[in-house]
């Protein structure tokens, strides 16, 4: 009789079907602790800033344009810090050039649904100097995870003339709209 009951537990062990979710199981008049836990979804961090920004400058250099992609951590809810690269370009015969840029936002008020902000670019325009561009706006909540960005500011940046052969740090008003994640 022995036998049969070591056999019988052995057996309700080995063929005994437990799942991940599962923490504990009965099987055989014995429990089973399984305390697996499995992450299924990745998180992504809270403090994660991710943005594209497009506008439009009136200026020194005429009519523009620039696109921008930043990323960038949050701190404490108000403050945020990263850097990005971008495109500027003008409608007119100057070249056009490559941004790599720092960026930092401070949020003005905080937890509210209309958020004021101030936010300060600072890089180069390459091949060809500096870009520089402090900015005020909003960020209007569309979803949990999206916001919708308006911004207005300066912009100086340097632009080769189309003659190839005289650069200079052009002054220009702009105006961006742009997505955070």
């Amino acid at each position: 009789m022995k036998r049969f009951l070591l056999l019988s537990l052995f057996l309700s062990l080995f063929f005994a079907r437990t799942t991940l979710a599962q923490k504990n199981t009965i099987s055989g008049a014995m429990i089973i602790h399984n305390t697996d836990v499995i992450k299924t979804k990745k998180e992504i961090s809270r403090n994660l800033f991710l943005m594209g920004e497009a506008g439009l400058m009136v200026g020194e250099i005429g009519i523009g344009h620039d696109i921008m992609l930043t990323a960038g951590y949050r701190f404490k809810e108000r403050f945020v810090a990263g850097g990005g690269i971008g495109y500027f370009g003008c409608y007119d015969y100057s070249y056009p050039g490559f941004l790599i840029y720092g960026y930092g936002r401070a949020d003005i008020l905080k937890n509210r649904k209309i958020t004021p902000y101030a936010s300060f670019y600072l890089g180069g325009n390459i091949p060809w100097g500096v870009y520089i561009s402090p900015m005020i706006g909003v960020r209007i909540p569309t979803s949990k995870s999206i916001k919708f960005n308006i911004s207005t500011g300066y912009v100086a940046a340097s632009v080769m003339e189309d003659d190839g052969w005289e650069s200079y740090v052009s002054s220009n008003w702009s105006l961006r709209i742009g997505v955070e994640f």
